[in-house]
């Protein structure tokens, strides 16, 4: 955190009061099946400055990766954290992550879910200042891009930041919880792949389903290509067909 501070420090003191932070994490990213989603909470500069003071709540004391808490304690937590701050989450589509690439794809979530947060933010505050969005891995992303035209935060990476800072673990949370209510609607439609275990992840029981049953249409073409195919499942009338 001791380069957070460096970019705190060139924050004019006289724009403190009205600066806000966006932190971000995606959800999703090596999954085999569903969209790659992008949570993001805002909170104020003072929150950053004064954590002792203001993350004092035991419920904030439970905050981690997503990854590591239990289904149940998730949910409660992602409850607590959407009542505390503006948050958004972004789900970007199998159908972008296919036409591009994954990257591109988290990079289009980011933007949408900070312009979400922004818009959210300058009907409340216009004199807001958001100088930086803290992202949880190793991205550069850069804006303006193709259909990311905004003017978008500085992004700063920050590698195993959803173990690290508070807030990034706070949009691990809610990301987490959002996407996995989704994979878990879509295993009572396709049946047979363990989504409702798997979150749509490549173990081997979902892989062996991809082998003897065929992809859906939700499943990414990059990430399944290696997997060996049954050619009766395969056929163009079955990859045509919405099962």
């Amino acid at each position: 955190m001791k380069d957070v501070q460096k970019l705190i420090e060139v924050i004019p003191e006289e724009n403190r009061k009205n600066t806000f932070i966006i932190a971000m994490d995606e959800v999703g990213r090596g999954s085999f099946f569903g969209p790659v989603s992008i949570g993001g909470v805002l909170f104020s500069l003072n929150e950053l400055l004064n954590s002792a003071i203001y993350l004092t709540d035991d419920w904030q004391k439970e905050v981690k990766d997503s990854k590591k808490l239990k289904a149940p304690v998730r949910s409660r937590l992602a409850l607590l954290i959407e009542k505390k701050y503006p948050s958004h989450v972004s789900h970007v589509s199998v159908g972008y992550i296919n036409q591009y690439n994954i990257n591109r794809a988290i990079q289009y979530g980011v933007y949408r879910t900070a312009r979400n947060l922004i818009s959210g933010l300058s009907r409340i505050n216009k004199d807001y200042f958001v100088p930086f969005i803290l992202l949880d891995g190793n991205y550069r992303f850069q804006y303006p891009a193709l259909r990311m035209k905004e003017e978008m935060p500085s992004i700063y990476s920050i590698v195993k930041g959803d173990d690290k800072v508070f807030h990034i673990s706070c949009a691990s949370i809610i990301a987490k919880e959002k996407r996995d209510a989704m994979i878990q609607k879509s295993s009572l439609k396709y049946v047979g792949y363990g989504f409702e275990k798997n979150a749509g992840y490549g173990t081997l029981e979902h892989r062996t389903a991809i082998s003897s049953m065929g992809p859906t249409r939700l499943h990414r073409k990059e990430y399944i290509r290696n997997i060996p195919k049954d050619t009766d499942f395969y056929s163009p009338a079955y990859l045509s067909s919405d099962h």
